[in-house]
C-alpha cells in the first residue's frame, strides 16, 4: 500500500470511528455501501474525490450538531445569569447559525434541533 493510501485509509478510518454513530449511518450520509466504506477504511480501495468531499462535509454537519448540543449543555450547567462558558457567539457555526442554515439547531426551550 503507497503512504497516500494509506493515509486516505487512516483518515476515512479516523471519519468511523470518530463520528457520533455507527459506520451504516456514516455510510448512509455519504451515499455508499457499508462494504465500501469498510473498503475505503481499510485501504483496500480508494474512495473517489468526490466521495471524500461528502464524507468532510458529512463530518462537518456532525462536528456542528455536536457543538450545538455542547452549547446546550453548558447553558444547562450555568448558574444565575452567570455567562456559558466555552459557547461561541457571532461566529457563524453555533446553534443560531445552525437554525439559519435551516440545518437545526436550538429553540428558544433549549431543545436541539437535527436536521
Amino acid at each position: 500500500m503507497t503512504p497516500e493510501r494509506t493515509a486516505v485509509a487512516m483518515s476515512v478510518a479516523n471519519a468511523c470511528t470518530e463520528s457520533a454513530g455507527t459506520v451504516q449511518a456514516l455510510a448512509d450520509e455519504v451515499g455508499v455501501s457499508y462494504a465500501a466504506l469498510c473498503s475505503w477504511s481499510r485501504g483496500r480501495r480508494r474512495p473517489p474525490a468526490h466521495r471524500l468531499l461528502k464524507l468532510a462535509d458529512v463530518m462537518e454537519d456532525r462536528a456542528e450538531r455536536l457543538r450545538a448540543l455542547a452549547g446546550v449543555l453548558r447553558q444547562h450547567a450555568g448558574t444565575s445569569g452567570n455567562a456559558p462558558t466555552g459557547t461561541s457567539s457571532g461566529s457563524g457555526t453555533g446553534p443560531s447559525a445552525m437554525a439559519a442554515s435551516g440545518r437545526g439547531g436550538v429553540q428558544p426551550s433549549g431543545i436541539v434541533v437535527l436536521p
